[in-house]
């Protein structure tokens, strides 16, 4: 009869422990659930942000792309301007040589058309 309560005892004790080892299998089993989900958001979140990156340097991309097609087009409206006023000014040198030397051959023509009155005007005085 001892043997028996024991024995009984014995089972208690084996099932308390059973017990307490499957709870605590069960808690190590929810805690690498827990786990196991906040790493899953972890990695969904840091999905979710190289989504974001690779957008954002494609977009970056882009935009480098366009940029530098706009600096080719502004080169080359600044080139088509440089030699407009390349042009202008050599136009505009000649007109002014031009003028110059119209300017220096209308002094002469004066000079020589006041000489030639002033002589003229010498010879009425002398002949007056």
């Amino acid at each position: 009869l001892a043997r028996t309560v024991a024995q009984k005892e014995q089972l208690a004790d084996d099932l308390i422990h059973q017990q307490s080892a499957h709870r605590d299998a069960v808690m190590a089993k929810e805690k690498a659930q827990d786990e196991t989900r906040h790493h899953e958001r972890t990695i969904a979140g840091l999905q979710a942000e190289k989504a974001m990156i690779t957008e954002a340097e494609s977009r970056t991309s882009q935009e480098v792309k366009a940029l530098a097609e706009e600096r080719t087009r502004l080169s080359g409206l600044l080139e088509a301007l440089r030699a407009t006023a390349d042009m202008r000014h050599a136009e505009h040198r000649s007109e002014l040589e031009r003028a110059v030397a119209d300017k220096s051959r209308l002094e002469k023509d004066w000079a020589i058309d006041h000489a030639e009155l002033e002589s003229e005007r010498q010879r009425t005085r002398d002949v007056e």
